[in-house]
């Protein structure tokens, strides 16, 4: 099984972000007996991918399309996704780690490697009877070669738009390899949902919410539910500091009042010592808010 993920963003050099031209030559191609032919936007592609949950094999996705039986068996627990989430995960934390250099070191730490890549000119519209030769004035003492050097240099801007970039892949790890390549090598944003937890591309690096259908609220998307309900989750943390606070300050003037009750004491110090177990655990997650409050108020 082998195919193909094509690339170019951007139009003269541009990038397809924001009011910027939109323009975009993606495509992943089966090479052998493939009908498979599809146009898709590198970034979402790459990013779903590695967003899925569970049994990957079993999806639709392209990359499972194109790979086939190589990818039998893979799950979103699988040791390369596992790997390559975590080095994504420090990436977003320290765009030093999306270097170039970095990313290959990464990748020969794993034992894996870049797929093969070619890049294909592409001539502008309208410039296809162009030749680069004409931008330079005759010399006899220029060799053919040097020629046709000087003339692209002079004429590459007028004729030539973004190349094509193209890798040959095999399996669903090329496919991995070969997207976050070229989005680290274009200086694409990476980023984490801070909503729905899933893995996104923005225009901008301090984006906090993705723009899929929130997991919480199917009526609208993460950029909307996601402020929302960090605003409801702060006003919940406020209340419970200030619950803890006051239990606190009760427990505090009740021992104080009676300091020769030594089980009060020895209740407030146990008090204060399960309010950080309970902390921790709902920190966690292994206890809800709500089910925190309820303990507060039974002490």
């Amino acid at each position: 099984m082998s195919f193909t993920m094509s690339f170019r963003t951007g139009k003269d050099g541009e990038l397809v972000f924001g009011e910027r031209p939109q323009y975009r030559e993606e495509f992943l191609k089966k090479v052998y007996g493939g009908s498979l032919n599809i146009t898709a936007e590198l970034g979402e592609m790459f990013t779903d991918f590695i967003s899925i949950e569970g049994d990957i094999a079993t999806s639709n996705h392209p990359f499972i399309q194109a790979a086939g039986d190589t990818c039998e068996g893979i799950t979103s627990d699988s040791h390369f996704l596992v790997q390559l989430r975590e080095y994504i995960d420090l990436g977003i934390e320290n765009k030093n780690f999306f270097e170039e250099s970095c990313f290959m070191f990464f990748l020969e730490s794993q034992n894996l490697h870049l797929p093969a890549m070619l890049y294909t000119p592409v001539i502008k519209e309208g410039q296809e009877d162009a030749c680069v030769e004409d931008f330079v004035e005759d010399n006899k003492d220029m060799s053919p070669l040097e020629k046709m050097m000087r003339g692209y240099v002079a004429a590459k801007d007028k004729i030539y738009d973004v190349p094509l970039t193209t890798y040959e892949c095999e399996t669903v790890e090329d496919a991995c390899i070969a997207s976050l390549h070229f989005l680290i090598t274009h200086d694409c944003n990476i980023l984490k949902c801070q909503n729905c937890g899933k893995y996104f591309i923005s225009a901008r690096s301090d984006t906090k919410y993705c723009d899929r259908i929130s997991p919480f609220n199917k009526r609208t998307t993460c950029k909307k539910d996601g402020p929302q309900r960090a605003h409801k989750d702060n006003v919940k943390a406020d209340e419970l500091k200030k619950a803890v606070k006051l239990k606190k300050n009760k427990l505090y003037m009740r021992t104080f009042r009676n300091q020769d009750n030594l089980d009060l004491d020895r209740y407030y110090q146990c008090f204060l010592n399960n309010v950080k177990e309970k902390q921790n655990l709902l920190n966690s997650g292994a206890i809800t808010t709500e089910q925190f409050m309820a303990w507060l108020e039974e002490q």
